[in-house]
């Protein structure tokens, strides 16, 4: 049980005792109360994966070993994710790549790059539609395993992790990701590094990455330069404080 359906029996049965023992005009408030609230809740679910609503997501690792994993989705990007992986090669760091299937298949050398460095590959969809996330059971399914063929054809492994693009869940997601065998990846720490200077960008993972936290950052369509001074920046931060920079699989090895 998810608390989606939690919120779904409360709902029914808050609609059922309007109807059988509130009189009159109350009875149509205390329905269209219980839709709203419902409502609201529902679509904080799908817009905050953090919430766990529809399904569990990893947002964050056990703490003790001062390692945190950094995280980039909608790659692979021809200029950025090359530049990226030289950088997190040169510091020691591993870090897990998001790739979206179709980018993947026009960069195929860099998804084996990707994980012949030891990093991790997972699957960020077919094509990133923002409507992937309002698809039902069967175009969904469609959607998630076709990638994990992709994967599977580029590399000959399938992805582990999943995130949904944009970060948004919805009822159908659960069901095919345990069929799959994906577990949901989210994040403690968003930067919101889209166009945002590099400096910007690492003062704020700086500020609010602990131990354990899951930093989402972004190579697909990024500025190589500006992408690769916000990450060295953090990596020294952390370096500095004794830290490691892990990939999902390190960081969740030993739960």
């Amino acid at each position: 049980m998810t608390p989606f359906h939690y919120a779904t029996a409360a709902a029914a049965a808050c609609l059922a005792g309007s109807a059988f023992f509130l009189p009159g005009q109350a009875r149509w408030w205390g329905a269209a109360t219980a839709l709203l609230a419902y409502g609201a809740v529902t679509a904080a679910g799908v817009f905050e994966i953090r919430l766990n609503y529809f399904c569990p997501a990893l947002r964050h690792g056990r703490p003790g070993k001062k390692r945190i994993a950094l995280t980039f989705d909608d790659g692979p990007d021809p200029a950025a994710t090359p530049a990226l992986l030289d950088l997190l090669k040169e510091r020691g760091a591993r870090a897990t790549f998001f790739c979206v299937a179709e980018r993947a298949k026009d960069n195929a050398a860099l998804v084996r790059r990707i994980t012949a460095e030891g990093h991790t590959l997972g699957n960020h969809s077919c094509a990133h539609r923002w409507w992937t996330n309002f698809l039902t059971g069967g175009p969904m399914k469609a959607e998630i395993l076709g990638a994990q063929q992709v994967f599977k054809e580029l590399c000959g492994e399938t992805p582990r992790y999943y995130r949904s693009p944009m970060g948004l869940t919805n009822p159908h997601l659960g069901p095919v990701l345990a069929e799959a065998g994906l577990t949901l990846a989210g994040w403690d720490v968003r930067p919101f590094d889209r166009g945002t200077p590099a400096g910007t960008t690492a003062a704020r993972v700086n500020g609010a990455a602990r131990d354990g936290s899951i930093v989402l950052l972004h190579d697909g369509g990024a500025a190589a330069e500006s992408l690769c001074a916000a990450v060295a920046e953090i990596i020294s931060h952390f370096t500095a404080l004794g830290y490691s920079f892990v990939n999902l699989d390190e960081l969740f090895k030993d739960i």
